[in-house]
């Protein structure tokens, strides 16, 4: 048999109480790995022969669905109802977090090619840096000039890191 319910406590053994049918308050299972908020609307299946023995399949909550594609999953938790955090995985291997606004990247090669930057730019100010160039100060139109002096000009080399910007919290 297969009924409706609303989700009333979560008990600490793992099992819910859910009002049956607006009829009768039962203890019940989750099968599966969800946690619906309580009041939720669930659908309960008998298991086996004794009506007592129920399960909450699936439930219903606020949340607007989106439409999927055959293949495709959606995960999602909530918070008072309100879409807290999603994950899509569509059919072509795209994982979408939390509506997808922006680029996941992968930190270890990005620091590679930015560690490079970083080699090939202050081996640049080296070679810079060496390279002087001879002033003649030329003193009042009456006076003898003055030798040349070399006045090199140092740029420093960068400390520009990218290390704050890995999200320890995100695995590619």
């Amino acid at each position: 048999m297969i009924y409706r319910g609303t989700i009333k406590t979560y008990n600490n053994d793992g099992t819910i109480d859910v009002l049956k049918s607006n009829v009768d308050l039962i203890e019940c299972k989750i099968l599966g790995d969800f946690k619906p908020a309580l009041e939720s609307e669930v659908v309960l299946g008998q298991v086996g022969n004794n009506p007592n023995d129920l399960i909450v399949i699936c439930y219903f909550d606020e949340v607007s669905k989106k439409a999927l594609e055959i293949g495709e999953k959606r995960i999602y938790s909530t918070n008072e109802g309100a879409l807290a955090a999603s994950l899509f995985l569509s059919k072509d291997g795209v994982l979408v977090l939390n509506e997808g606004e922006d680029f996941a990247v992968k930190y270890n090669e990005l620091k590679a090619g930015f560690d490079q930057l970083k080699n090939d730019y202050n081996s640049f100010l080296n070679s810079f840096n060496l390279h002087t160039h001879g002033v003649i100060s030329l003193g009042n139109p009456t006076s003898t000039p003055i030798k040349p002096t070399l006045e090199p000009i140092v740029a420093p080399p960068t400390t520009a890191d990218i290390s704050n910007s890995k999200q320890e919290s995100v695995k590619l």
